[in-house]
Parts: structure tokens; C-alpha cells; sequence
């Protein structure tokens, strides 16, 4: 496990020396834009509440997955040391 972790944290720090080459990017947003983005939110969650949308999202999302996520569950099952 230490050994696997030692592997991962060298991976970690190349893809991190790889993002500090990028140079930063400064983004000014209008004053208020937050604000008027939030009303946005908070308007749609008047009309669709957002435990509704959760649940409608996580439906979705396993309907368009079932495939990746079962055969996880098969790769995991499979290596599960049983007799």
C-alpha cells in the first residue's frame, strides 16, 4: 500500500509542476455579478426544488452509466477472494 502511494505522490507532483508552467489567468467579473447569479439560483430552486433535481440528476446519471458501473461491480466481485 506504501509503496503504491509512493508511486501516486510522484505522479501528483509532476501533474502539479506541470499546472505551475501554466501561466495564471486574471478574471474580472462585473460588480453585482454574483449576486444576480445566485438570484438565478435561488429562483429556479423556487420552481424546481433542488432535492427533486438531485434525485432526477442521480437517476440520469445511472440510466446513462449502468453499464460502466455494473461491470465495476463484475471487476470488483471478481477479485474479491472468495472459495
Amino acid at each position: 500500500e506504501m509503496i503504491i502511494e509512493l508511486i501516486l505522490n510522484i505522479f501528483i507532483g509532476g501533474f502539479s509542476l506541470l499546472l505551475d508552467l501554466l501561466p495564471t489567468i486574471d478574471i474580472n467579473l462585473p460588480q453585482g455579478f454574483m449576486s444576480w447569479l445566485l438570484d438565478i439560483f435561488e429562483m429556479s430552486g423556487y420552481f424546481l426544488p433542488i432535492g427533486d433535481f438531485l434525485a432526477m440528476m442521480g437517476i440520469w446519471f445511472l440510466v446513462v452509466n449502468f453499464h460502466i458501473i455494473w461491470k465495476l461491480i463484475q471487476r470488483i466481485w471478481d477479485s474479491l477472494p472468495l472459495v
